[in-house]
């Protein structure tokens, strides 16, 4: 990350199975494996990540 944008996205589906990107600066690549009981404890490269769940309903977060 050091201070590059980085978005990531997951979804998850009802199987459990994940599928997501990591956009950091411009390059695309896997997302790391999310656990969805506890968004709240994933970290990347030492760095903790705020993670917020959405629905299908529910708007996107802007860019």
């Amino acid at each position: 990350m050091d201070g590059e944008p980085n978005r990531i996205g997951w979804i998850v589906l009802p199987s459990g199975r994940q599928v997501g990107i990591n956009n950091a600066a411009g390059e695309r690549g896997p997302a790391p494996e999310l656990d969805p009981d506890d968004i709240g404890g994933l970290e990347i490269g030492g760095v903790a990540v705020d993670v917020q769940r959405i629905e299908g309903g529910d708007p996107v977060v802007p860019r």
